[in-house]
């Protein structure tokens, strides 16, 4: 795997998609914070702020 450098960022959730992130990250076997920068990649994606690529959000490649 090759390294690459991450930014720590901080976020609020309400109570309950805490929960259900932390139920998801539970049945899928993924870490939370592969499913959060999904999402935050996806977000992106939504807004033109990327283009959409091939991603391995495990491997951030």
């Amino acid at each position: 795997m090759v390294p690459r450098k991450l930014q720590l960022q901080s976020l609020y959730l309400e109570p309950k998609k805490a929960d259900l992130l932390d139920s998801l990250s539970g049945e899928t076997r993924i870490p939370k914070a592969v499913l959060l920068r999904e999402a935050v990649d996806d977000l992106l994606i939504k807004h033109k702020k990327v283009k959409k690529a091939k991603y391995n959000p495990r491997t951030g490649s």
